[in-house]
């Protein structure tokens, strides 16, 4: 009987995994849909970079609105990949985080996004800077000529209190 109850509760709540069958997961061409959806169900959310990328090479509609948190490489690799080591310091009032922070941007984000998009003709110039006590935000917008008419947006930033780095990537036609 509890297991009878309990099945309800996973369809009712829409979670197919008791009954040992996974469900056909949203996508407009039945693919998987990667990341999380936010209130706003435009806005998907990821936890590392490479399902973000995935997601990004995936997707072909034009309004993309997609954010990843995660923690960068040179942090991991300053803690020797133990996130419960890294050290509380390590957050954009430190100078050298914010050193290698843009060296990440500059040689990982910026090479990578256009491989990811499928843009090769992607431009993302730095168009601000915004550092306020508690976050420091770097904005990008694409210059290039593209095909299809559409608008890249970029903003990678960092916060006061910890070491994760956000993007928050938007695309829209012109």
């Amino acid at each position: 009987m509890s297991d009878i109850l309990s099945s309800i509760e996973n369809t009712l709540a829409g979670n197919n995994q008791a009954s040992g069958k996974k469900g056909k997961k949203g996508g407009k061409k039945g693919g998987k849909k990667l990341g999380k959806t936010s209130g706003n169900s435009d806005i998907r959310l990821f936890d590392d970079l490479e399902t973000f990328q995935l997601y990004l090479q995936s997707e072909e509609d034009d309004q993309i609105h997609a954010q990843v948190s995660y923690i960068p490489q040179f942090v991991l690799n300053s803690c020797h990949n133990d996130p419960e080591k890294i050290k509380p310091s390590m957050n954009k009032k430190n100078k050298k985080f914010v050193r290698h922070l843009n060296q990440h941007i500059k040689k990982n984000l910026l090479t990578t996004l256009p491989e990811s998009t499928g843009f090769s003709d992607m431009q993302l110039k730095l168009d601000d800077t915004i550092d306020t006590p508690d976050k420091l935000t770097y904005k990008y917008t694409d210059h290039g000529d593209h095909s299809n008419k559409l608008k890249v947006e970029v903003e990678v930033g960092c916060f006061s209190d910890n070491a994760n780095v956000f993007i928050d990537y938007k695309t829209y036609p012109c």
